[in-house]
């Protein structure tokens, strides 16, 4: 078998890359003093899951620096080979089938008998069932496999959303609203020479319509929507329960599903559970807009970008709306 030098090969750090590493360190290759290795524990599991690590000291030609490890059953595990960045190499990389596994601790750090390893124990994966439920436009539960669905229920926060469409009616999601559900007696956009979106009452974003958040909710709660007319905008904390980080991070504000700015990850764009919240745009900027919080200027509204799970802001522009209401 050849051995090249690591420094010559790309770090290859996808879902298409993964592969089982096999291989003999690197000849002559300085021992980095900051090496670690990960183990832990995995709850809950009923499928099949897939995790991985970026190797440090072990490529082989033709391959991936990823280690990957597919577990059938809750079991401990231990990664082979080293790694430089302690946990934050470590990632969910496929998720069981109708379950959704979480890194809830990214364990602690213990130093080995070994010179120059420092173990880190005790990362912990925690498996769940899915815990969304289609709704139909009356308001009646549906099968998984239904492909006919307004709302979706999360059974874990009780919350149901609406579900977005792409056939240019009322919940179409392509339309662009402005946020008013705070300081609506001082916010008027127009005041700012801003256009007033673009919505289902609006042909073009310069034609003199308003296309705001309250007048949405309004709208929605009159056609009594999954059975239900208390809709209403979503408050940031609410909206980010429903990120999606396939690689099993827990989504930070800042930095969403991403490891961190530099390294992003392997994370599924966009990122929520697109078996039920289908119709999603993913552009930088196209984002959900979450409910301004008090304190905040009439001008400013907080969201939640799908394309990575990260917050960002709206200002004037507006953006896209996904709203919500509380399960009786």
């Amino acid at each position: 078998m050849k051995i090249i030098n690591a420094q010559t090969v790309p770090a290859l750090f996808g879902v298409s890359a993964l592969a089982l590493l096999t291989g003999c360190p690197i000849a002559g290759l300085p021992e980095d003093p900051n090496s670690y290795r990960l183990s832990g524990n995995i709850s809950g599991l009923d499928g099949v899951i897939q995790i991985s690590s970026r190797v440090k000291t072990y490529i082989v030609e033709n391959s991936s620096n990823i280690e990957s490890i597919n577990v059938e059953a809750d079991r401990s595990f231990t990664f082979e080979h080293l790694t430089s960045n302690k946990s934050d190499s470590f990632e969910v990389t496929s998720q069981p089938l109708g379950q959704v596994c979480v890194i809830t601790d990214r364990g602690t750090q213990q130093y080995s008998d070994e010179p120059n390893i420092i173990d880190i124990v005790n990362i912990q994966v925690v498996c769940s069932n899915n815990p969304y439920t289609k709704i139909s436009s009356a308001g009646v539960d549906l099968p998984d496999d239904a492909t006919d669905w307004q709302c979706v229920r999360d059974g874990t926060t009780g919350l149901v959303w609406e579900a977005k469409t792409d056939d240019g009616g009322l919940h179409d999601k392509n339309w662009i609203y402005l946020d008013t559900t705070n300081n609506k007696d001082n916010y008027d956009p127009r005041d700012d020479n801003e256009d007033g979106g673009l919505c289902l009452a609006s042909t073009d974003a310069n034609d003199g319509i308003y296309c705001h958040t309250e007048g949405y909710v309004a709208d929605v709660n009159a056609t009594g929507q999954c059975g239900s007319t208390d809709w209403r905008m979503p408050t940031e904390a609410e909206l980010r329960t429903i990120i999606y980080c396939s690689n099993g991070f827990i989504a930070e504000l800042d930095s969403g599903c991403a490891i961190n700015y530099v390294e992003r990850g392997t994370y599924i764009s966009p990122t929520i559970n697109t078996e039920y919240f289908p119709h999603i745009l993913t552009n930088i900027g196209t984002t959900n807009i979450g409910t301004m919080t008090s304190g905040e200027t009439a001008y400013w509204g907080i969201s939640v970008d799908f394309t990575d799970g990260s917050r960002a802001s709206i200002h004037d522009f507006g953006g896209y709306v996904r709203l919500v209401h509380s399960a009786e």
